[in-house]
This record gives C-alpha cells, structure tokens and sequence, in this order.
C-alpha cells in the first residue's frame, strides 16, 4: 500500500487549517518569493479592474484644481493602469528569472536531445562543450539582463507607490 498518499492527505488538510485560522500556510515560508511574485500580479490586476478611484499622486503636478472633467479622469486612470501593468509586468519577470524561462535554454536543451538523446545532468562535458558551441551563457545573460530592466522597472513603481495600493 502507498503510504504517501495519506501523508498527502494529511498535509493538504494541515495546510487548508493554516490557511483558514491564519490567512497563509507552511508552503508560503518554504519560498517567500515565489509566493509574492505569483500572487501579487493576480491581486495588481483585480485592483486595477475594480478600483473606485485612483492615487492623488497620479494627477499631473502642479493641478491644484479640485474640478477635473472626465478627460481629466480618464487620463489619470489611464496613467495610473499603465503603473499597475508596469508593477506585474516586473512581478512576471521575477517569475521567468525564478523559472528559467530563457530562449537560450531552450536552444540548448533542444539541441542537446537532438544530438545526444534524452537529457543527462550528470554528463557535464558533453554539455559544457555543447553550450561553449551554442554560446548559451552569452545568451543567457543577455537575456537575463533584458528581463531584469523589466523586473527593476515593476520594482521600482511598487516600491514608489506602496502605499497607494488600495482601492
């Protein structure tokens, strides 16, 4: 008898008390960070599409009228989407860093079963030859730093507008 599918049971139900009595469970500590970058897009995109209103600080310094026409609105909400989508945007990139999610290691990969069969982390020079030929790392980096100026751009705009994160 496969014992492990009790275990599975048991920690599925532990977890769904964690969750209940104190909003979270275990699995949130085990990777803090790709439970924010997954759940925070979700939470950005659900503010954006159902906010009441939008930051005082959206509208363009030095208006300090208190009467705005519906263009005036419209184009503070405008603004104020396009921060949002700028802050999962980077929420996205963390992921695609975390998960690898590089062209370049696609190639790679592709190329390697190609040539070689199915894929052997433990055959080192076979793989290191393979990714000097297809300058993979080159392309990983490059890559990398690419999805980073995303990242540090959705960063940024959450850190500068933290607090106006409500609806």
């Amino acid at each position: 008898m496969n014992f492990s599918v009790f275990r599975d049971v048991k920690n599925e139900i532990k977890w769904a008390y964690q969750r209940v009595f104190r909003g979270w469970d275990d699995r949130v500590i085990w990777s803090i960070d790709w439970y924010l970058a997954e759940y925070l897009p979700v939470w950005l995109e659900e503010l954006k599409n159902s906010k009441h209103g939008c930051p005082m600080i959206m509208v363009p310094e030095g208006d300090d009228s208190t009467e705005y026409t519906d263009d005036d609105w419209n184009v503070v909400k405008e603004n104020w989407n396009e921060t949002v989508n700028t802050m999962i945007d980077g929420f996205h990139a963390a992921k695609e860093i975390m998960n690898g999610e590089f062209p370049s290691w696609d190639i790679y990969h592709n190329e390697y079963e190609k040539q070689y069969g199915e894929w052997d982390m433990h055959d080192h020079e076979k793989g290191h030859k393979l990714m000097e030929e297809l300058n993979t790392w080159d392309g990983i980096k490059k890559e990398e730093a690419a999805i980073m100026v995303r990242y540090n751009e959705g960063m940024d705009l959450f850190k500068k507008y933290f607090f106006n994160l409500w609806s």
